[in-house]
């Protein structure tokens, strides 16, 4: 919906101006700003929800004692406006944000329990000389931050944290840049800079007297699943389905055009049934494809199958080698941080963006519901009984010095299996080989390196004591929140596009997380398909929908969506992807690259690999260096 920004304990228009200028892309309709002599800040409005300048912000309660700057959308604004109408609260619009500003008069910080949706904000009160700030359950709006001893500053942006030219001498940050490294993107509370803060998904903040305290208030993990003799298969199954039409039918307000992604899985035809079980018969879908149709990776063809079998009004986006050439740097600076995914979300909201204003995405399936490959081995995973002992030899004194790498690594595998963290860092690692100490200047070490994300993510995401609830925590609060929704609603809102995640509504996700840990996989012991029916995946949440679902579509393996990287390297992108070879940022060792690259012929693995490298010297030049000169 919008974009924030703020410098609290201290008046700084001018960077503040700098940051809402950095980030108008988030909010193009209006600009606005408050400033007194202990704060400046503003927003950047994207209206979605009652278009009228009653919308637009900052928002001051009716003493004008508070200050608020606030992006996102709360769904259950309705019922929650004539609940704050009885108490007797006024409103002077029909937007959700003055809901959440009157919510949070009558129920103080307590208003995060009463809120449903995405939302980051900041309420500053004009007496006190404080702040409360906070980011929504699932994390699908940023909320950056970072404290000195002067002031505070926040942004929805790394671009409009940089442009403040508060951090011109700040580094890369090293944990930052191992996650990437092991993962291929940031986990938070870090970003890639150092000194500037991710507030985490289900925490609010409080700003007093230059002081911050960070509280949690919900985390996936702490859900207790259900005994199949607490509810039956079937009562599962009718629930979900209640949960995901009621979410989609929430998701579908707006007072601007809309339309969903439709990919050609599972999880987007199911947004797309739900649409049209609410009634919603002019529902326009769009799926992006490639300049050649026959190329093995397009989903233009079952996705047509689909919106012909509900009869939407569907759209096929051709992208064409030179198109991905032309918008690369825009996507780097719409990234904001550097990440292998987010491509396809950039390119399929570019062209959906001049259409409509808020698109719906699937995206949470496959987290909830266990229709990863990974959550799968996770679940089936029976360690070796000399796993232990075997991993501790790998910790001797000086004896990784004699050994060769390969017996390292095969130890160090040993010693994974041991670790649950570990483990899924480890089966999740996609640059590492060729991010060795010979390639970076900072010659990061390859154990060291997957150890210390493992222990950055224990550190700050909580693990339920429940097997598939661990596992599926995981993904849900670290892989999803850190690459998939934050990459989504970056490149989304750099073409000024909201994206909904009706899916992973906090009311579905408490109750998926319940459910028997036999209920999610109906053929664990199947070893060798990704079927939807063969194995199994995502089991409920097919069944919930199944009559009507076109099964036939998904008697298919199920295939995560790709992206030709391999062919666009060796066209439309190398010119740019030889300027990072040749005239590499000062992460990479020139040499090293060169020889990488005039090696050739490499396998689409390897090509895996150098896109990590491409993205991040990218970015480098792009984010990093240039917006600390922005003016």
């Amino acid at each position: 919906m919008c974009g924030i920004a703020g410098i609290i304990g201290y008046k700084d228009e001018a960077a503040l101006a700098r940051m809402l200028k950095a980030t108008k892309h988030r909010g193009p309709n209006h600009t606005g700003m408050y400033s007194d002599d202990k704060v400046s800040i503003g927003m950047n409005r994207l209206s979605i929800v009652d278009l009228s300048e009653q919308g637009n912000q900052p928002l001051f309660s009716a003493d004008k004692r508070y200050a608020m700057v606030y992006n996102g959308e709360v769904y259950n604004f309705k019922p929650l406006r004539q609940q704050l109408i009885a108490a007797g609260y006024q409103f002077n619009s029909q937007t959700d944000s003055e809901v959440v500003l009157n919510a949070y008069l009558h129920f103080g910080k307590e208003v995060v329990q009463h809120i449903r949706g995405m939302f980051a904000f900041a309420i500053w009160d004009t007496q006190t000389h404080t702040l409360f700030a906070a980011r929504d359950h699932m994390g699908i709006k940023p909320f950056l931050y970072s404290l000195t001893a002067e002031h505070m500053v926040f942004c929805s942006e790394l671009k409009g944290m940089l442009a403040s030219k508060y951090f011109a001498n700040n580094s890369i940050n090293q944990n930052a840049l191992a996650s990437y490294l092991t993962l291929g993107h940031v986990v938070a509370p870090d970003t890639m800079v150092d000194g500037i803060n991710m507030l985490l998904p289900g925490h609010y903040l409080e700003w007093n007297n230059h002081h911050i305290t960070l509280t949690p208030y919900w985390f996936p993990e702490q859900t207790t699943p259900l005994s199949a003799s607490d509810i039956s298969y079937t009562e599962s199954v009718a629930h979900i389905r209640q949960l995901v039409t009621s979410s989609v039918n929430e998701e579908l307000v707006a007072d601007v055009p809309l339309g969903v992604f439709l990919s050609g899985g599972l999880d987007s035809t199911i947004v797309t049934a739900a649409a049209k079980l609410n009634g919603y018969d002019q529902l326009q879908t769009y799926t992006v494809g490639f300049e050649d149709s026959t190329h093995a990776l397009d989903e233009t063809s079952i996705a047509q199958q689909i919106a012909s079998f509900y009869g939407t009004q569907h759209h096929t986006l051709r992208i064409s080698d030179s198109e991905i050439a032309t918008d690369f740097v825009q996507y780097i600076i719409g990234l904001d941080q550097p990440s292998r995914d987010g491509l396809n979300t950039f390119l399929v909201s570019k062209h959906v963006s001049q259409n409509v204003t808020v698109a719906l995405s699937g995206l949470g399936g496959d987290e909830l519901f266990a229709g990863y490959n990974g959550i799968f081995k996770f679940l089936k995973r029976q360690p070796h009984p000399l796993t232990e002992t075997i991993g501790k030899i790998g910790e001797l004194a000086g004896l990784q010095t004699v050994l060769p790498e390969k017996v390292n690594r095969k130890l160090y595998q040993w010693k994974v299996n041991q670790n649950d963290t570990l483990y899924y860092v480890f089966s999740l690692q996609q640059h590492l080989d060729l991010f060795g100490p010979s390639f970076l200047t900072n010659k990061t070490d390859t154990p060291n390196c997957y150890a210390q994300t493992a222990s950055f993510i224990d550190k700050y995401y909580p693990l339920s004591h429940i097997h598939s609830n661990k596992i599926r925590g995981l993904y849900m609060s670290h892989h999803m929140s850190n690459m998939l929704l934050r990459d989504s609603d970056a490149v989304a809102m750099c073409h000024s596009l909201e994206v909904r995640f009706p899916i992973i509504d906090n009311r579905l996700v408490n109750f998926a997380l319940q459910m028997p840990a036999e209920y999610l996989i109906e053929n664990l012991n199947q070893a060798t398909q990704r079927n939807y029916v063969t194995r199994g995946l995502k089991r409920m949440l097919r069944d919930a929908f199944i009559d009507v679902l076109p099964i036939d579509i998904f008697n298919q393996s199920k295939r995560g969506f790709q992206l030709p990287v391999h062919q666009w390297l060796q066209t439309g992108l190398k010119p740019l992807l030889e300027n990072t070879i040749y005239n590499p940022c000062e992460l990479f060792n020139r040499s090293e690259l060169e020889r990488l690259y005039q090696q050739g012929n490499f396998t689409v693995a390897e090509f895996k690999k150098v896109w990590g490298i491409f993205i991040l010297d990218q970015w480098y030049k792009h984010v990093f260096v240039a917006y600390r000169q922005y003016s």
